[in-house]
């Protein structure tokens, strides 16, 4: 039997199976990762993302800073899935904690222009307010 790999709805590895019949809240990728604790799956592959986690001040002044923190509702407003829009405003109004590997984040992230590698970087500032 082939063994299975399977991460969460953020991307973490949550482990592997060969039982034919997957976890229900497994999404199955192709290979494990290198690096357990750094590494998330982005829906093609394998990539490294340090895990910095920030409360939600620190995460908004960080993003007021940057210029960045009065695109963010705009940003959520103007997804068209319903569900999609609301889970992303629970995300952002109610999550007490902001990080790094968070898919959600991530993803909110790239529509308001940032990338991987600078959330990484406005977090470790963030870390420091």
């Amino acid at each position: 039997m082939q063994t299975k790999y399977f991460v969460n709805e953020q991307g973490k590895y949550i482990g592997s199976s060969s039982d034919p019949v997957p976890p229900v809240t497994g999404i199955e990728v192709p290979s494990y990762p290198s690096n357990l604790t750094d590494e998330v799956w982005n829906g093609t592959q394998w990539v490294f993302i340090k895990n910095i986690t920030v409360s939600r001040a620190q995460a908004k002044i960080a993003l007021l800073n940057a210029g960045k923190l009065a695109l963010v509702q705009p940003a959520i407003d103007a997804i068209s899935d319903p569900v999609l829009r609301q889970r992303m405003q629970i995300e952002w109004d109610e999550r007490l904690e902001f990080n790094s590997q968070n898919q959600t984040l991530r993803t909110l992230a790239q529509v308001i222009g940032i990338n991987d590698q600078e959330l990484i970087e406005l977090l470790e500032i963030a870390s420091e307010l």
